[in-house]
């Protein structure tokens, strides 16, 4: 019957189906190999024979996707008969399979691309949800969407989102249609990863305000997806579209837009304050409404700045913000407000530190005709104050009056506020002691012991305890040590002139004057000393006497403990008692430390003058000459410079190179066995 060829497929199947129990196994297994079943063609078309399993059921569906499908003639197709169960089993196809449907939903025919889609979406559950990895057709462009410009597309799986709100950005969505099962089933990611939007806002950001509310109102439901260094990265980035003029009026087709910084921004206000106002000449004033403004709040953008948004906008140009904020005046109350900020970011300091935003001032001297080094009698009206921003290592702190009037105009000075001078140090700004070197020149002819030097030596030795008792008081020497031999000397000169020298910044200073005290801490004959210089004739001044011996003897002083020291002197026991100072107990425990130190250098003495059993008779030792000896010969002998050349080694001592020669007394022992005297003998030195 097959070989004849005068039959059809629906007789052929039923035949075979009233036959079935009669024909052998082998007979089926031919029929599935052999090309005898007729494809349906179109009319006119040359008939064309195939095996079973190329075909399909003679479905309307199939014939739409125009796969191959079996020729059934003029009988109705029905799938439930046992012709169509047998023919299904002999090989007859009831779907195509993934990858015959995959390539059909990627055909050139827009109609045949459609109808695979639906066919695949319909019938995706129940034969194509265990097979279908999105990993496998990553490369196939199968998937309606449409372009931001309206413009309909067949793209990739991992080139178009599900959710069409992200079209805003320029993002491709699938069409409305396929929308909810693009997510579900193919696997279609919703949004667009971060990555994307990121390289959206950061290549090409919005243009427009118009533009930008919408980015900015899609991204306020995606912030949550933002990591926190995106947002810091978005915070530093031009993303934010502003219009360059600042009055609206002026608004139309000639409006220019320029971008600006999320942290260059502030959101407007309908409260109109004096700082609202100041923040709006500082930053750009923007609102993009509520939604927008939800994401521009993630990115930095504050309804007030805080002090880490001024600081940067200060140092990119401070002499532009000197100028917005009105003046000095208005930048020094800024200054304020950021000194009192203590948690700086490291890198914000290291910017501060290398920056001239600091605020510094300088005094310059009206034309006078007093003298530039006499300090005396100056007053602020012989003053005009300069003003200019500088570096924090270009300003000095003012930590002493009386140097800072000697060079009130030879460098520039913080503010004297403690909550600014604070803030300067920490940034770098030196001290104006630290900037300062001094060094005495006394008169040639120096009197020998007087009452004065007596009175001053015992006042200072008996105050000094009250002082140290003072909280954070350290010294280099303690007061019983000063009190024994002469650790601690007082002399007396016919004239004192204290020569201070400022270095700072390649720019030196010289300022001389008459002063009745200084006070040394000097190296003696390999000993420490500490030498006060008085002027005869008057009564030393207790400040310029309490400041140089705390200068000499505490680690760090202070212009307080200056003036503290400076009380001590100048007031009597009695009024220290009444002010809460346990004079009586000090002054015991003193005694008591003074009494132990004479006594350890009695034992050292004794001990370095025991003789040695074993040694032959030491020579006779006679005293050195005494101090007024040493006076006549130092009066006779020295003809210029200064007469205590003993202390020439030590560090504030340090004498000026001389155009000539320097005599010098140095002492001989002149001895025999039994005798022996001293002999002075001059030298000269340059």
């Amino acid at each position: 019957m097959i070989d004849t060829g005068s039959w059809n497929t629906s007789d052929l199947m039923t035949y075979l189906v009233r036959h079935r129990q009669s024909l052998p196994a082998m007979e089926f297994a031919n029929l599935r190999r052999r090309r005898v079943f007729p494809m349906e063609q179109a009319p006119g078309a040359h008939p064309y024979k195939t095996v079973l399993s190329e075909l399909y059921e003679p479905l309307d569906v199939f014939r739409q996707l125009k796969l191959p499908i079996l020729d059934w003639g003029e009988n109705r197709w029905q799938p439930h008969t046992e012709e169509a169960r047998m023919l299904v089993e002999l090989g007859l196809k009831t779907h195509p399979d993934l990858q015959t449907i995959m390539n059909i939903m990627v055909d050139s025919d827009e109609n045949i691309r459609k109808q695979g889609l639906v066919f695949f979406l319909n019938n995706f559950d129940a034969r194509y949800a265990s097979g279908y990895r999105i990993g496998n057709v990553r490369h196939l462009a199968f998937i309606p969407a449409i372009k931001s410009n309206g413009d309909h597309f067949m793209a990739k799986p991992d080139d178009v989102y599900a959710d069409p709100e992200c079209a805003v950005m320029g993002f491709p969505v699938v069409e409305p249609q396929f929308c909810d099962v693009a997510e579900l089933k193919l696997r279609v990611s919703k949004h667009p990863p971060v990555t994307a939007i990121m390289k959206v806002l950061l290549g090409t950001p919005p243009t427009t305000p118009e533009i930008a509310q919408g980015y900015f109102e899609y991204l306020a439901m995606r912030v949550a997806d933002f990591s926190t260094k995106d947002l810091d990265v978005l915070r530093d980035a031009s993303i934010i579209p502003t219009s360059s003029q600042k009055d609206d009026s002026n608004s139309g087709e000639d409006v220019t837009w320029v971008m600006v910084k999320p942290r260059e921004c502030i959101l407007e206000t309908e409260a109109k304050t004096t700082l609202s106002n100041l923040h709006s000449k500082i930053f750009v004033s923007i609102d993009f409404g509520s939604k927008g403004n939800i994401f521009l709040k993630a990115c930095g953008v504050k309804d007030q700045p805080d002090i880490e948004d001024i600081v940067p906008i200060i140092l990119q140009d401070p002499k532009k913000f000197l100028n917005v904020v009105g003046g000095p005046k208005g930048y020094q109350e800024q200054l304020r407000q950021i000194a009192a900020y203590k948690n700086f970011p490291p890198r914000l300091m290291s910017q501060m530190r290398s920056s001239p935003f600091l605020f510094g001032q300088r005094r310059s001297m009206r034309p006078t005709s007093q003298s530039p080094s006499d300090v005396k009698d100056k007053n602020e009206s012989q003053y005009d104050l300069l003003f200019d921003l500088l570096k924090p290592n270009e300003i000095a702190i003012v930590d002493d009056t009386n140097s800072y009037l000697l060079f009130a105009s030879s460098l520039y000075v913080a503010p004297q506020e403690d909550l600014l001078e604070t803030f300067y140090s920490n940034l770098g700004s030196p001290r104006l002691t630290t900037l300062i070197k001094d060094s005495c020149d006394a008169d040639h002819i120096e009197f020998s012991e007087t009452d004065m030097a007596s009175k001053v030596r015992n006042l200072v030795l008996e105050r000094l305890p009250l002082l140290l008792l003072e909280p954070n008081m350290q010294a280099r020497v303690s007061p019983a040590w000063l009190a024994v031999n002469d650790n601690f000397q007082v002399r007396v000169y016919q004239k004192l002139r204290l020569k201070r020298i400022l270095s700072f910044h390649r720019h030196i200073s010289i300022r001389s004057q008459d002063v009745t005290a200084n006070a040394v801490l000097a190296t003696w004959c390999g000993q420490i000393r500490l030498i006060l210089l008085l002027k005869m004739g008057c009564e030393p001044d207790m400040y310029e006497m309490a400041n140089s011996v705390c200068k000499a003897l505490l680690i760090n002083s202070r212009p307080k403990d200056s003036l503290l020291f400076t009380t001590m002197l100048s007031t009597d026991l009695e009024a220290l008692r009444r002010r809460g100072y346990d004079v009586d107990r000090i002054l015991n425990q003193q005694k008591l430390k003074i009494a132990e130190e004479i006594r350890q250098a009695e034992i050292a003495r004794q001990k370095s003058q025991k003789p040695d059993s074993q040694s032959p008779s030491p020579a006779p030792n006679p005293s050195k000459p005494s101090k007024a000896l040493e006076n006549i010969w130092r009066n006779a002998m020295s003809t210029r410079g200064k007469s205590y050349c003993d202390v020439r080694g030590s560090e504030e001592y340090t004498e000026p190179k001389r155009a000539c020669p320097t005599p010098v007394i140095v002492w001989i022992l002149i001895s025999s066995h039994r005798s022996g005297f001293w002999l002075p003998v001059v030298r000269i030195t340059r």
